[in-house]
């Protein structure tokens, strides 16, 4: 049986790294925090990264997110997207407006630490939206993938970015993980401390895919709106959670506006 988020240790103490503003600016950590990050994701399956994204662009996101979808997702139909829990719906994501900014789905800096962590022929196997309505309980303990078909690996084969588009709480609905579980059974993640951070807008985490988590329960009176960002290794692609939505949206009519190295990133042809 799950422990309650009461019942077991819990803290903020997850693995963080900061980005700096000449950093972000420039689209590129250097060597030093960068092998700092890939470091400490590879050993906890789990990162912080605090201010990689300028505030101003996700104030933009959330409220083109809440123009397209913020009625939808209150509908008993979910707005087109799917149940992933109780009062929690996943949405895929056109990538055109403001969703098509590579700044947001191909940020330089998340992407240096994607492709030291999966490979330089690495796409992106999903962008999708995650909201958790007000009222929403907590969610399942899990792992977002069962083992990949070869066993486990010791290296990851996918890796979710999350952004909130709202600062994260205890409130609204952070997310608890188990740092480190990503080589654990879910059996041993139970007995395991639990960490729940604080996100401010500009943050966001990374998170492998084998990684132990929940979403907390939403007690605000607010959507509470992520994006989910799958990036994943050469070879692999997620057959479970993506059934009923389109994982990758790329409009036919707007694909010759992409860079193509950005189209074949999101799996796409011009």
């Amino acid at each position: 049986m799950s422990l309650s988020t009461s019942e077991a240790a819990v803290s903020e103490d997850l693995p963080t790294v900061r980005v700096i503003t000449a950093q972000r600016m420039e689209g590129t950590l250097d060597t030093a925090k960068a092998n700092e990050a890939v470091d400490l994701f590879t050993k906890h399956g789990v990162l912080l990264l605090k201010d990689a994204f300028e505030p101003a662009l996700l104030q933009d996101a959330h409220q083109e997110f809440m123009a397209r979808h913020g009625i939808g997702v209150m509908l008993k139909s979910l707005g087109g997207g799917v149940g992933v829990g109780h009062q929690r719906i996943m949405i895929g994501i056109e990538l055109s407006g403001i969703f098509s900014s590579p700044d947001l789905f191909a940020s330089p800096i998340v992407m240096q630490l994607m492709r030291a962590l999966l490979g330089p022929d690495l796409q992106i196997g999903s962008f999708t939206a995650v909201v958790s309505r007000p009222g929403a309980r907590d969610q399942k303990f899990h792992k977002d993938h069962p083992p990949v078909p070869e066993g486990e690996i010791d290296v990851p084969y996918g890796i979710t970015l999350m952004v909130p588009l709202i600062p994260l709480d205890a409130v609204n609905g952070a997310t608890c993980f188990v740092k480190g579980s990503q080589l654990s059974t879910m059996e041993e993640a139970e007995a395991m401390p639990r960490q729940i951070p604080t996100v401010a807008l500009g943050s966001c985490y990374m998170m492998d895919y084998r990684l132990a988590h929940y979403g907390l329960a939403n007690r605000s009176p607010n959507l509470r709106p992520v994006l989910s960002i799958v990036h994943q290794r050469e070879g692999f692609k997620d057959q479970v959670n993506f059934n009923g939505i389109v994982p990758v949206n790329v409009p036919e009519e707007a694909r010759g506006d992409f860079d193509p190295e950005h189209l074949r990133l999101l799996g796409q042809t011009a």
